[in-house]
Parts: structure tokens; sequence; C-alpha cells
């Protein structure tokens, strides 16, 4: 149990340090400290995925890595979803194809198939979850990250009411 506890208090303690640092941000300005947000909220996630789990060391090691490496799968097909939104966009806005058009068609079913592929991507994931968790822990690996998903939105809503104030 020490180990535990000494282990996450390591990776939270790194990330934080490492985190105060935002090197693909703008040092000044408009989304200045967005990225240490973001870490914060990515430690507290792991801190309680590994209490809500009962990880021990080694296990959290390789299901972190695990997850890692899902995660930026899923970053990389977000990015190019998004860059067909901002192409599809863009040439609606300039004139230069028709909403209703068989070039729009194309670009949708480029974005369909993107988000087709991020679903198929999750379901890999937790699939391959199988050497490293049991099911149980599988099962409340699921029912953590609904909730924890769902809490954030909560209360980012309900930060965002008062600030409107």
């Amino acid at each position: 149990m020490k180990v535990y506890i000494i282990t996450a208090m390591m990776l939270f303690l790194s990330t934080t340090i490492f985190s105060q640092f935002e090197p693909d941000g703008p040092p000044y300005g408009r989304g200045r400290g967005r990225g240490m947000k973001n870490d914060r909220i990515e430690q507290l996630e792991k801190i309680k995925l590994i209490e809500a789990l009962d990880l021990d060391e080694a296990t959290m090691l390789q299901f972190f890595a695990r997850r890692n490496a899902h995660r930026e799968e899923v970053k990389r097909i977000f990015e190019r979803r998004d860059s067909l939104y901002h192409l599809l966009d863009d040439k609606i806005m300039e004139g230069e194809i028709d909403a209703s058009g068989p070039e729009a068609d194309k670009i949708v079913k480029q974005l369909l198939g993107l988000e087709e592929e991020a679903v198929n991507q999750r379901s890999l994931f937790i699939n391959s979850l199988g050497d490293i968790l049991n099911k149980e822990q599988i099962v409340k690996l699921i029912l953590f990250e609904h909730k924890f998903r769902h809490e954030m939105r909560k209360f980012m809503w309900g930060r965002r009411g008062n600030m409107e104030r």
C-alpha cells in the first residue's frame, strides 16, 4: 500500500511540475494556462482511476502506457477530422463547393469514416485490456470514464454560468 501511495504521489508531483510549462501554447495572452488546467484534470483523473481500479504498480504502468498510446491514436484521428471540418467550412464559405454537391458529400463521408475509426479505436482499446485488467476492472473503467466526463461537463457548465454573472 505504501508503494502504491508513493508511486501515485511521484506520478502526480512529476506531472504537476512539468505541466507548468506549456510548450505548444503562447507565452502570454489568449490560451495561456489552458494546458496547465488540462494537465491538472488529467492528473486528477489518473489518481481517481488508480483508486477506482485498485491498480498495483506494475499493472498501473502497463495500463497507462497502453492508455496513452490509445489516446495519442485517437488524438491523431480527431486532428484529421478537425482539419476536414475546417476544409469543408472554408470551401463552402469561399463558394468553392456547394454544400449539397458531390464534393461536400465526399468530405462528409470522410468525416463519418474518421468518427467510425475513433469508435473502433475505443473498442480495440477496451478489448485489448483483458491481459492487464480483469473483467470487473474493465467494467469499472468504462463506468469511471463515463461518470468522470459527466462530472467534468457538469462542473464546467456550472463554472461557466458563474463566470457570466
